[in-house]
């Protein structure tokens, strides 16, 4: 389990960086040369635009399909301010066979995930709470 959730966010990560290196190219010497570049300039900052969109929402999927977002939505819900959150996440059957420095990195990797599971979380339950006030 813990390799395919390294898999998933290795492959979010190649394309984000994909996306960011086309954002960084620079437009080809024909479409600089054209009459009316601008129109160009347009059109591929569309597409990068929807291109992020989508890589974004893909993200957002992946993290809906985690099994620790029930989990951090459940504490969220319950207590959104809690103290032990990282603690209440990690998987003793893991942890405990771990060396020192493995442990530290166990928790350093752990809490990041935790962070973009919450901000995820968090976008969700608004989105919850403005559609029960329509």
């Amino acid at each position: 389990m813990n390799q395919a959730l390294k898999q998933l966010a290795q492959n979010a990560k190649n394309r984000l960086r994909a996306a960011s290196r086309q954002m960084q190219q620079p437009l080809s010497a024909e479409l600089q040369n054209e009459e009316h570049p601008a129109s160009h300039f347009k059109n591929r900052t569309m597409y990068l635009v929807s291109s992020m969109q989508y890589y974004r929402e893909k993200e957002s999927t992946l993290l809906r399909k985690d099994p620790l977002y029930h989990k951090v939505k459940r504490m969220l819900k319950e207590m959104p301010d809690t103290p032990t959150a990282i603690g209440d996440m990690i998987d003793h059957k893991i942890y405990d066979a771990l060396s020192s420095l493995q442990k530290q990195n166990y928790i350093i990797r752990l809490s990041k995930h935790y962070k973009r599971i919450k901000e995820q979380v968090e976008q969700d339950l608004l989105q919850e709470q403005s559609l029960l006030a329509l």
